[in-house]
């Protein structure tokens, strides 16, 4: 016989995703995302010449960044698991959910330009690879997030989609200038293909 603490537990499992999507909790999400952004800013600004390379051994800010990404990856993907698909009306729900994701936007594209500026100070393809890697599935799970805040709130359809494509269009510049840091070994190997093929 099955107890009526178990019915409940099953019960109350089976409410989960639902009782999860509330616009309030979408809101909380989407600050928890926003205060994780701007809390990679720091070590992200702090990147240099000389703690740069430190990388290599697990040290300086670089790690620091890729883990608060990975954190925020972790935290978005998490947030779509719970996601009931169920339209939130047009009002003061809907605006809540479309300020909070236009903030959080805002607060991600800050840390990414900086990011950009500070491509010189990671190593080739050891330090530029992971941020490449971490960036991908930033993009992937922010892309994913973006479409089904569009579904959910119809009626600020087209502010989540003007702030969605802001931020694809910062992690695409983002994703490309370390994407475009190779060594020069690299390089030379790319070159002398191409020489073969033109002498083939």
């Amino acid at each position: 016989m099955v107890s009526c603490r178990v019915l409940l537990a099953s019960t109350l499992a089976l409410a989960a995703p639902i009782a999860a999507q509330t616009s309030a909790q979408i809101v909380t999400t989407l600050t928890s995302l926003t205060t994780k952004s701007r809390a990679i800013l720091p070590d992200a600004q702090s990147i240099s010449l000389v703690n740069g390379p430190l990388f290599i051994i697990g040290q300086g800010p670089i790690p620091k960044v890729i883990n608060g990404f990975r954190d925020i990856v972790v935290t978005a993907t998490n947030a779509l698991a719970a996601d009931d698909r169920q339209p939130i009306a047009a009002g003061a729900d809907s605006d809540a959910i479309s300020t909070a994701f236009r903030t959080f936007v805002s607060a991600h594209q800050e840390v990414l330009n900086v990011l950009i500026t500070k491509v010189e100070f990671f190593l080739p393809q050891v330090g530029t690879e992971p941020m490449v890697a971490i960036l991908r599935q930033d993009e992937g799970v922010l892309d994913t997030l973006t479409f089904s805040l569009i579904d959910k709130v119809a009626s600020r359809a087209s502010d989540i989609t003007a702030a969605g494509n802001d931020l694809d269009k910062t992690l695409t510049a983002a994703i490309n200038a370390f994407s475009n840091v190779l060594p020069t070994s690299k390089r030379s190997m790319r070159f002398a293909r191409r020489d073969m093929v033109a002498v083939a």
